[in-house]
Order: structure tokens, then C-alpha cells, then sequence
């Protein structure tokens, strides 16, 4: 069985590299020596102790990527298995997580966080439409290339929902996805109401992140994460983004606030949803933000009056 170590060769690719190293595994930079095409190959490490549900996910993850032919989405070129070791190749992307550029430089400019976002969403709706979800919406798994387009990677917790595959690898009651950018439903195991309303709340998450700097949810211990995705709202991007920066707007800010409302039945309704928004406010820009002032201001005082009215029918 392969170690820890990095092999030199996998199959027809040439290893030159590490580009990243998991619990389970390694992802490594290589050539492929018939091609001359560079990839990356996502090698699952059996020596690490990897069983068999490990194995399931991994292979899964191959045949739900098969499936996602997308731009937005890191694409599959072929998969195979090394001295007992399950193996995927991907296109290589040129660039870096938004994680490492978040670590590097801070929070992103609004109207390239939403841009991204955007992109991202529109890519997330694709994979929704061939009856896919990510589960695990977060920076670490956005590359952005030279081209400055996002791609959406990771989908080693994705949950396939046609009907002829497996559910068989997930059970009622474990946490999946990442502690701060966890859906509410994902922080109390109920895998039943996972559905898209799931990764509308991670895009969300995503945005929140792209504009602060760290995710909605933090705590200094596990259960203080789940305690506050469960009970507490999340600090408004606009309020909790650090002074000195270009500010958030309050249209911006109701977006992601609205994707990360508890309730699933209160985010938008859909990945396109939220594309469409942060459509509308790249192209309105700051006079969005005082029209929607504007209607939050007509709408409290449409409140008080009817209160009133209910206080003079009850007197």
C-alpha cells in the first residue's frame, strides 16, 4: 500500500508536486506524459485508513463529477487506481483558492465579492439542476484562475438525489460540511431537509465571508459554533466588515443576510435566485442601496400604522 508519501508516478502521470494534503489523502500537480497537459490528481491514501464508506464517497464524487460538465465547475478527465489507491484527475487550475487570497489580502471589494459570488451561484444552480448538492459551500473550495472566473471544487460530500444512486453513505445525526459556513440544518444532522435551500445558505456563507473575512459563525469551541448557527443571527456583513474598507451596502447586505436566514423557506428560492440578485446589484450599484433604504423605511412605517389599527379595533 502507498504511505504518506508523494508517489512519483500515477498511472500515465508524471508527479511533479504537492499541491495540497487532507486527512485522507493528497492532491498533487502532475503532467501527463502522453499529453503533456498538466492536472491535478486527487489520490485517496488507503494506508491513511481509508475504509470502505471512504472509498464510496471518493468514487462518488468521480460519478457526480462525470456528470457536472460546466465552466463554473473543476472538470474530471479521468480516474483510476495506484498500488491499491483510488485516483481522480482534474484540470488543473492556475490560481488559488479564495481561502489563500481571504489569508493573503483580507476581505474582497463588494463588487468583486459579488461578481464571484454570482458566478459561483449560477454554477451551483447547474449542479442543482442535474439533481446534485455541494454541502460544503465555503472559500477552500472556490479556485479562481488567471482568467479571474471562479470554479467550484470539493464535491467529496456532495449528495446525489437521482434516484438510482446510493444514500446509503450519510446517516441522520453526523455533521457534514464545515463548522461557521454549516447551514442550521447541517449543525443539527437532520439530513432529511437538506435540499438546494442548503447550498443557498452556503452561498450566502460565502458571500459573508468574501466581505469580512471570516465565516458567519465563530466560536471557541464546536459546540459554541452550533450553538450560535442554530440560535444566533449572523452579525450584518455591513457592521461586522473591518473599518477602513470600501462598505457594504445595505441591498448587498440584504442578500447575504436573506441567504442565511434560518428557516429554509425564508432564503431565496433558488442558486439563480441569488444570481439574479447580485445581478441586479452590480448593475444598480449604490443607488440600489437607496431604494432599498427607501422600501425598508416605507415598510416600517406601513408596520407601526397597521399596528395602530389593531390597537384601535382591540380598544
Amino acid at each position: 500500500m502507498l504511505g504518506s508519501r508523494a508517489p512519483q508516478q500515477v498511472g500515465p502521470y508524471r508527479v511533479e508536486g504537492t499541491l495540497g494534503q487532507g486527512g485522507m489523502g493528497l492532491v498533487l500537480r502532475a503532467t501527463d506524459a502522453r499529453t503533456g497537459r498538466p492536472v491535478a490528481i486527487k489520490l485517496l491514501l488507503a494506508g491513511r485508513g481509508a475504509g470502505a464508506t471512504q472509498r464510496q464517497r471518493f468514487a462518488r464524487e468521480a460519478r457526480v463529477l462525470v456528470r457536472l460538465r460546466h465552466p463554473g465547475i473543476v472538470e474530471v478527465l479521468d480516474a483510476g487506481e495506484h498500488e491499491g489507491c483510488p485516483y481522480l484527475v482534474l484540470a488543473l487550475v492556475d490560481g488559488r483558492s479564495l481561502q489563500d487570497r481571504l489569508a493573503r489580502e483580507g476581505p474582497l471589494d463588494p463588487t468583486e465579492a459579488a461578481r464571484l459570488v454570482r458566478d459561483v451561484a449560477r454554477a451551483v444552480d447547474f449542479v442543482h439542476r442535474a439533481q446534485v448538492l455541494h454541502r460544503d459551500l465555503k472559500p477552500d473550495n472556490v479556485l479562481v484562475g488567471a482568467d479571474g472566473a471562479p470554479r467550484l471544487t470539493d464535491f467529496g460530500i456532495a449528495r446525489d438525489l437521482a434516484p438510482e444512486a446510493s444514500q446509503g453513505l450519510s446517516a441522520s445525526g453526523v455533521f457534514l460540511g464545515s463548522p461557521g459556513y454549516w447551514a442550521p440544518e447541517q449543525a443539527r444532522g437532520a439530513l432529511r431537509a437538506l435540499g438546494p435551500a442548503t447550498d443557498v445558505h452556503g452561498l450566502g456563507a460565502l458571500l459573508y465571508a468574501l466581505l469580512v473575512g471570516r465565516p458567519p459563525f465563530e466560536g471557541e469551541t464546536l459546540v459554541e459554533v452550533l450553538h450560535r448557527t442554530l440560535e444566533a443571527a449572523p452579525p450584518s456583513p455591513a457592521r461586522a466588515r473591518p473599518a477602513g474598507l470600501a462598505p457594504v451596502d445595505a441591498a448587498l447586505d440584504a442578500v447575504a443576510l436573506r441567504c442565511l436566514a434560518k428557516e429554509p423557506a425564508a432564503r431565496f428560492p433558488s442558486a439563480e435566485a441569488v444570481a439574479r440578485a447580485l445581478d441586479a446589484w452590480l448593475l444598480g450599484g449604490p443607488r440600489r442601496a437607496g431604494r432599498v433604504r427607501r422600501a425598508r423605511r416605507r415598510a416600517l412605517a406601513a408596520a407601526a400604522a397597521a399596528g395602530a389599527v389593531l390597537c384601535a379595533g382591540a380598544v
